[in-house]
């Protein structure tokens, strides 16, 4: 049974990449809290933009504003998608700043 759940997991995480408007950017490991976060390139498609109960606020930002707008570790999770690395990124943070 775990064997066939870590299969159907990776089977899912290759599946997005080929998800039209879809792609993994990145990567990152909070190296403190033992945290990885898999971040994804992704195409609007409809709908409005409105406030939830994890979103504070929002707004469209230039990349030049970006690292003004967020530390170090979660502006490059936007930097990264911007650029469209391939392969997807895969970084190391202490939850603030690049390790």
């Amino acid at each position: 049974m775990v064997a066939q759940l870590r299969d159907d997991r990776r089977r899912d995480a290759n599946r997005a990449d080929t998800r039209p408007g879809l792609r993994r950017s990145g990567l990152y490991k909070n190296m403190n809290r033992a945290i990885i976060a898999l971040v994804f390139r992704c195409k609007i498609t409809g709908g409005q933009l409105s406030a939830t109960d994890e979103t504070e606020a929002f707004r469209w930002a230039a990349e030049t504003d970006i690292r003004e707008l967020a530390s170090e570790a979660y502006a490059i999770r936007m930097l990264d998608a911007l650029h469209d690395h391939r392969p997807a990124a895969v970084r190391q943070h202490d939850g603030k700043q690049l390790l």
